[in-house]
């Protein structure tokens, strides 16, 4: 199905540019919130390099952890600031 492949795009993407770390702690999320975790993991790490002022490129994405993965699949409250 298309959620299967997009799935694994996905977690492709996630184990080519993420850390083994944060590659097995998205490994655990359910299935239904990991596009969500991938993505909300990716924009962080990308703000991250943004707010030193370099590239992806430059730093590489795998060159640096965020610990706490998992927390990233919840839902906030409603209103909440984002």
């Amino acid at each position: 199905s298309e959620s299967t492949s997009r799935r694994g795009r996905t977690m492709s993407v996630a184990k080519r540019f993420f850390t083994r770390d944060e590659f097995h702690a998205l490994q655990q999320v359910p299935e239904d919130a990991q596009a969500l975790t991938f993505f909300r993991l990716w924009t962080l790490k990308e703000a991250y390099v943004k707010a030193r002022g370099l590239g992806i490129a430059a730093i590489g994405l795998d060159n640096f952890a965020f610990s706490g993965v998992e927390l990233l699949q919840h839902q906030w409250p409603e209103g909440s600031v984002r």
